[in-house]
């Protein structure tokens, strides 16, 4: 027999019926009692049965039901503080699902879990589950067999949502690359992006105040040094003039003050900018009057590599210049 819920209390039924992955019973309970979607397990830290659900591959319709009867279990839970979406993605969940999750707020396609994942690499451990060659490329993207070009949809769902929110704008005036500046996007899906959109790395960020995308990737906190010179090094093997534009969104600061403001480290894109724009290192940061160098004194490393790339700056800040 059902369990029934009372006094508007959230019962385990829906739960159970989840767990037994018995969808039209889930649907026709949502409506019936809807309480029970808000219900939180204990034993598994707080679980709802949305997010139970994501482990079983459900249907479009009975996800619908279940956000429609709490639109908040879309949001983190658990010890993990991820939400339903991750494991929408991790597990391999349609398209639909994903968008029938991300239209209920799409905050939700950047959030990051208690431990760095979101929803991007979350679909990427997936797909180096699914596909062991671990390899994305065009003809991939583009294929109908083996869930490429289904895959690539997902991606594109979440990047576009984490960036433009739920007005996206026409497709000629979408701006994938920027989707992917803008947010924490695995290197696996920027080689790609890279190859099949080149000139958006010379196209101002609109939804950015019109900043070069090199001063975003700047600008982002470094988590992992290879992703960050990755995608630095892109930015400026397609447009290297980058290297010598000023913010003016940020007191016309250089891409390298940016970067040793954001604590990017030698390795993590330092290099790669001072390569670029050797002499943006006799440039004082127009905010803290600072040369490049002094800038990066937290950091033993990047201090030492900046001066010896341009001793001349030592001898110019000894001299009372600044």
């Amino acid at each position: 027999m059902m369990k029934r819920s009372h006094n508007n209390v959230a019962s385990h039924a829906l739960y159970d019926l989840v767990l037994d992955r018995n969808w039209t019973e889930v649907v026709a309970h949502c409506h019936s009692h809807p309480v029970d979607a808000s219900y939180e397990d204990t034993d598994t830290f707080g679980e709802t049965p949305l997010y139970l659900s994501m482990n079983f591959h459900p249907p479009s319709y009975a996800v619908k039901a279940l956000v429609e009867a709490c639109p908040g279990a879309v949001y983190p839970q658990t010890k993990n503080r991820d939400c339903p979406l991750h494991l929408a993605c991790r597990f391999g969940a349609s398209y639909e699902v994903l968008k029938i999750l991300i239209d209920s707020d799409p905050i939700t396609a950047k959030s990051t879990s208690k431990y760095g994942v979101t929803p991007l690499s979350a679909l990427r451990r997936h797909f180096l589950a699914d596909y062991p060659k671990g390899v994305i490329s065009s003809s991939f993207i583009q294929s109908s067999e083996g869930g490429g070009a289904e895959f690539w949809r997902k991606v594109c769902l979440i990047l576009l949502s984490s960036y433009y929110g739920r007005n996206f704008p026409k497709f000629e005036d979408q701006k994938l690359l920027h989707c992917a500046v803008s947010a924490s996007c695995p290197v696996l899906f920027e080689v790609i992006l890279f190859e099949l959109y080149p000139d958006e790395a010379m196209e101002p960020m609109l939804e950015m105040q019109n900043r070069l995308p090199l001063f975003v990737a700047a600008e982002k906190s470094l988590y992992d040094e290879c992703r960050s010179s990755y995608e630095i090094g892109k930015l400026l093997d397609i447009y290297p003039q980058a290297a010598c534009c000023t913010d003016r969104s940020c007191n016309n600061r250089y891409p390298l003050h940016i970067a040793i403001d954001c604590k990017k480290t030698w390795n993590g894109g330092l290099r790669l900018l001072v390569d670029t724009a050797p002499e943006i290192l006799l440039s004082p940061d127009p905010i803290t009057q600072l040369y490049p160098f002094m800038m990066a004194r937290d950091n033993s490393e990047s201090c030492l590599r900046l001066l010896l790339a341009e001793p001349e700056a030592l001898r110019i800040a000894l001299s009372g210049v600044i």
